[in-house]
């Protein structure tokens, strides 16, 4: 797996009409660049600003117009950099949730957060492609340039595609590597596999690390299950903890009824109606779908059938049509915040409902971009469907 020589550009977009700016964000991501909603068209003043910020970094900050802007998704702070360095750290082309695969690295166990489209191995991150041949089983090895093993073996990342073990981490010089190292890194030879390593950090000697896939998140099935009577006592005791524990009062039960009530709508939105800011109320859901009450989405979130359970036993109030079953399906993949909008908005949230589709409906969809479908495609063959108009590959099943 190589790192690549260019971060892929964000580009920032406001607009007050939802068709309109997930049209918008389709034409920027079919230029293959990363569209970026920062919400009503009353933020349009600030992305003007961006213009003198760049041309600020250029001047005085960077020295160059090498550059490229990014968005760090944990810290929301903007990043900035030549794009070979950006690319060093964002090889995936755009800032992932890196904490949870960084947490997941220290421990040896699972991270906290939602899975990323990338996955990060120790500073660099895994593109999803990548991630598909992992599971499939086609890539089983990594190369990086550490100053020393950035991660355990027996570590299993959590991922877009499920869970990725570390099987083992080997100091390796250079001269010894193999086409066969290359072929199972997935790298189109023995010398683009060395190239790609003498660009970044060349100092710096070389680790290969062994990969697999180790299976589903265990989340996924944990959403799924309808939990008995004493786990849902068990459950409400634990929430009942975390509400004694918190400086700002109660928040457990608000917060699955708001979600219930509210999904798939932005997190500052929720935060504001909760009276919270942002990236506590965000630390909040965590500890929820850890439990599995809660699913993240591409835009917000969804009570799960387990969180549900826990609201109905409790009394508390449902949102109209709300049910503790399971909805019957193989849910959306993380397809970005335009792609799942333009589908949830045509009624499409299981992969089965998008086999109903051809290729060509669901890319006319405003909001649907190449990324998107590429994705959709993807996620289709692993549940072994495909579109209607197209004929499943061999491999499915």
């Amino acid at each position: 797996m190589l790192p690549h020589s260019a971060v892929i550009p964000a580009v920032f977009l406001a607009g007050d009409d939802a068709r309109a700016t997930a049209g918008v964000a389709a034409f920027i991501e079919s230029l293959g660049l990363r569209p970026r909603d920062v919400g009503a068209l009353t933020m349009a003043h600030w992305l003007e600003g961006m213009g003198l910020i760049t041309m600020g970094l250029a001047g005085h900050g960077v020295g160059h117009w090498n550059v490229a802007l990014g968005v760090d998704e944990f810290t929301g702070r903007a990043v900035s950099g030549r794009p070979a360095e950006l690319a060093e750290r964002y090889p995936c082309g755009r800032p992932s949730r890196l904490s949870g695969i960084r947490a997941a690295g220290r421990a040896g166990g699972v991270g906290d957060l939602q899975p990323p489209a990338c996955a990060q191995l120790g500073g660099m991150q895994i593109r999803p492609a990548e991630l598909a041949a992992i599971r499939a089983g086609d890539i089983d090895l990594a190369f990086r340039r550490w100053d020393r093993p950035m991660v355990k073996v027996g570590t299993r990342m959590r991922t877009a595609v499920g869970l990725v073990e570390i099987t083992s981490v080997d100091r390796v010089p250079v001269s010894r590597l193999t086409a066969g190292d290359a072929r199972r890194a997935g790298a189109v030879s023995l010398a683009a596999l060395r190239l790609g390593l003498e660009r970044v950090h060349p100092e710096r000697p070389v680790y290969r690390i062994g990969l697999r896939y180790a299976g589903a998140d265990p989340r996924q099935a944990l959403r799924e299950a309808v939990p008995d009577a004493a786990e849902i006592e068990a459950i409400g005791a634990w929430l009942d903890r975390l509400d004694r524990a918190s400086p700002s009062g109660p928040w457990t039960r608000a917060t699955l009824v708001l979600i219930d009530e509210l999904p798939a709508t932005r997190a500052p939105e929720l935060a504001g109606r909760m009276g919270r800011e942002t990236l506590s109320f965000k630390q909040n859901v965590r500890k929820l779908k850890e439990r599995g009450l809660t699913q993240s989405l591409d835009i917000g979130y969804r009570l799960s059938p387990r969180g549900a359970a826990v609201l109905d036993h409790e009394g508390h109030p449902r949102a109209a049509g709300g049910t503790t079953e399971p909805e019957p399906g193989v849910p959306l993949p993380h397809l970005g915040a335009a792609a799942t909008r333009a589908l949830t908005a045509r009624g499409v949230t299981r992969l089965e409902q998008v086999a109903a589709l051809t290729a060509a409906e669901v890319q006319a969809l405003h909001g649907v971009g190449p990324y998107a479908l590429s994705r959709l495609r993807a996620a289709l063959d692993v549940a072994g469907l495909t579109f209607r108009d197209e004929t499943p590959t061999s491999g499915a099943g």
